[in-house]
């Protein structure tokens, strides 16, 4: 996806405020909400993915916790949250 790319380049400008936020609005904009279209869905997997770098580099802890639970439908993240229980060792929670 043409769009998403050229997204991730605008990461160079992300250490701006102002311009991370337009960034993020752009990327939020974008993302197409309860689509039946697996092409749309890879694409918002995409752009979440995209949001999530800017919270990680630039929120939160939390933040990024919440960000990661509220996206669980997608693969990306619940990988993202077994490897963080893996990392500390939270055994129990991944068997849940």
């Amino acid at each position: 996806m043409v769009g998403i790319d050229l997204l991730s380049i605008c990461f160079a400008f992300s250490d701006d405020e102002k311009c991370r936020e337009q960034l993020k609005n752009k990327m939020e904009s974008m993302i197409e909400e309860d689509t039946n279209d697996l092409y749309l869905q890879y694409g918002n997997e995409k752009l979440l993915q995209l949001l999530f770098q800017l919270i990680e580099g630039y929120g939160t802890e939390a933040e990024a916790e919440q960000f990661i639970h509220e996206h669980l439908q997608y693969s990306s993240f619940r990988e993202k949250l077994l490897n963080k229980y893996l990392q500390f060792k939270n055994y129990g929670k991944i068997i849940e």
